[in-house]
Parts: C-alpha cells; structure tokens; sequence
C-alpha cells in the first residue's frame, strides 16, 4: 500500500467542492433530485457535457 502524499487532503478536498458546485448546477437546471441515483445521473450527464 503506497503512503499519501502531503497535499492528498487538500485535493480530495478540492474535489468535494467541485462536484457540490456541479450538484448545485445542476438542481438549479433540472430542479431538486428525488434520490441519490438520479442525482447521480444528473450529474454525470452534466460532467459529460
């Protein structure tokens, strides 16, 4: 198992905010999600545009 890196945390952390900034996007285009599935689906339809 290889040890994380000193700026691993602050990336991941990065990320988190990214895809709830996506999320945020996206309720505001299709409106809230009615589960964590499609919500997911919103979501990856949007990263893929």
């Amino acid at each position: 198992m290889r040890r994380p890196t000193a700026d691993e945390p602050l990336r991941i952390a990065q990320v988190m905010n990214e895809v709830a900034e996506e999320l945020g996007r996206a309720i505001q285009a299709h409106g809230p999600m009615r589960s964590a599935h499609e919500g997911y689906a919103v979501v990856l339809e949007e990263v893929r545009e």
